[in-house]
């Protein structure tokens, strides 16, 4: 049976599908090729481990990779995770991307508008749906993995002073945590943008869509979904503008708002933020 030997465990909108497909171009590192979020600790964990495996290569073809894992960015924040991650022996690393909280809020309420899950400005959908601002506290959930797991066993990348200013470091980073070659990371990896916001034109055709992938996905067709898009799919529903950016008043409330968030971050991870602040 093979088993993940690593996850990744969060944030949304904070890098982890830009690492997702990083680690699909590295030969001694296996993700799911077709699927990122297999949601099974929080979502799925009673169909089962054999469900789970199914996911990840034969024993026989395991034996060529140094690490196997998969990134579930919701993981972080479902308490009742780490207990199932515990019963995992396999599993010994965990990754956690972190962002500016003002800026992944915003993003993360662009996606739900992409997919139907709110309407209105930033300001009214901060206000009727609380997730969009919780999803921005990190430390009290992450101060419950590093009451299970050593330190050493997770690593925490900031957005901001990796992915966003430069590719070689990130690389070296991760290459080091998994134990892995980071020559084996080709020079053009992570230079695609990837999880780009994308407001269809035509929404309810697209949600249709997105209904379907879903449902694609739930019967392990996930080759399909991933043809589909590769093939430009999604650009058939057309393009709206992005909604308004977030007023500046907004921001500085939310600077304010997430001012001992950060410290408190600041604190737990010994590191300095002030690319936050």
């Amino acid at each position: 049976m093979t088993l993940p030997t690593f996850l990744g465990i969060g944030v949304p909108r904070s890098g982890t599908t830009w690492i997702h497909e990083l680690f699909k171009t590295h030969p001694q590192v296996y993700v799911p090729k077709y699927r990122k979020e297999i949601n099974f600790f929080n979502k799925n964990y009673e169909r089962g481990i054999d469900w789970y495996e199914k996911y990840f290569p034969s024993d026989i073809r395991a034996g060529k990779y140094r690490a196997i894992g998969e990134i579930t960015p919701f993981y972080l924040f479902n308490d009742e995770c780490i207990e199932r991650i515990l019963k995992m022996p396999s599993i010994t690393k965990l990754i956690v991307n972190l962002r500016n909280p003002v800026d992944r809020a915003y993003s993360f309420y662009v996606v739900m508008i992409q997919n139907g899950k709110c309407v209105g400005s930033f300001e009214e959908c901060m206000s009727k749906y609380p997730v969009i601002l919780q999803q921005s506290y990190y430390s009290k959930q992450l101060k419950k993995y590093f009451h299970h797991f050593g330190r050493e066993q997770i690593l925490v990348l900031i957005y901001e002073k990796t992915i966003a200013s430069s590719i070689s470091k990130t690389k070296e980073i991760v290459a080091n945590f998994l134990d892995i070659d980071v020559e084996g990371f080709p020079p053009t990896a992570g230079t695609d943008k990837v999880a780009v916001s994308r407001i269809p034109k035509a929404h309810a055709a697209y949600l249709f869509f997105d209904r379907i992938a879903w449902k694609l996905k739930d019967m392990r067709l996930d080759c399909i979904v991933s043809w589909s898009i590769k093939l430009g799919i999604k650009r058939l529903f057309g393009k709206k503008p992005l909604p308004p950016k977030m007023k500046e008043e907004t921001r500085q409330y939310l600077k304010e708002l997430y001012k001992p968030e950060i410290k408190e971050l600041e604190s737990l991870l010994d590191t300095n933020l002030d690319c936050w602040k």
